[in-house]
């Protein structure tokens, strides 16, 4: 308390100097010169240094879209603004278009923004959990350059990610579906189970999280193929189920 009592008494020091010079060039009243000094010295007090707090993020922990989309850092966040609007809600309310290297889309209502953690990742969010879950859902979009592997090779790997509670086998649990998505060949994937898989490949570190989804879309687009994959808490993947359904049904070539 005494070296700000110092502080403050010198800044106002400072600024009754200054003001006593300008009062005789502005003739201002003593009582506006007063206010004024004060308000100042307040201002000199105030250091500014509030923390700016961060969302919670919520990111898959590698670049390829064959890892296990766990958490990575939360610095990867944007700052969750007041006006965010992305925040709240799960309906399906999208915002203005935005571009992700060769496809633009629009954000559904809900969905976190966030700052993309390596060059392979064209987009990447944050969706909010269900009441209940401990963790929120991560989807993130991804593309190769033009590489990524099959189709196959992706589903197959994909399905080889979970393991299912009575024992049969993901590759027949794995429910895909084709589309077309404004010009664009598109293949959609869906699974639940025990997720049992490497944080990254070939690394060894496994990772197991059980009543665990997987929503996956492989996008045919003109430069190649888009791997979009969002996992979670069964019950949050269940809860943005049709708002993923609609982002997917948004995506198409940028324009320009």
């Amino acid at each position: 308390m005494g070296g700000f009592s110092q502080s403050r008494g010198i800044a106002l020091t400072l600024v009754g100097m200054h003001c006593s010079r300008s009062l005789a060039a502005a003739r201002l009243p003593f009582a506006a010169a007063c206010v004024l000094a004060t308000t100042l010295a307040s201002a000199a007090c105030t250091s500014g240094n509030e923390p700016v707090k961060l969302s919670p993020a919520q990111a898959a922990a590698s670049s390829s879209p064959h890892s296990s989309g766990m958490p990575a850092s939360a610095a990867t966040a944007r700052p969750n603004e007041a006006a965010n609007p992305h925040a709240g809600g799960m309906g399906g309310a999208a915002t203005t278009p935005k571009s992700a290297g060769a496809l633009q889309f629009s954000v559904p209502e809900g969905w976190i923004v966030q700052i993309p953690s390596s060059p392979m990742r064209k987009a990447q969010f944050q969706l909010p959990k269900e009441s209940g879950d401990a963790e929120d859902a991560s989807l993130v979009l991804y593309y190769f350059g033009g590489e990524g592997g099959t189709k196959e090779a992706n589903l197959e790997r994909w399905a080889s990610q979970f393991v299912q509670p009575d024992g049969r086998s993901s590759h027949d649990v794995l429910v895909t579906s084709t589309r077309k998505v404004n010009g664009m060949d598109v293949t959609e994937a869906s699974i639940s189970g025990t997720m049992d898989a490497e944080m990254m490949p070939g690394q060894g570190d496994r990772v197991r999280r059980e009543n665990w989804s997987m929503l996956a879309a492989i996008v045919d687009a003109p430069e190649g193929p888009y791997f979009a994959k969002l996992t979670g808490p069964s019950a949050t993947v269940t809860r943005w189920e049709s708002s993923f359904r609609a982002w997917v049904s948004s995506l198409q070539p940028t324009k320009g």
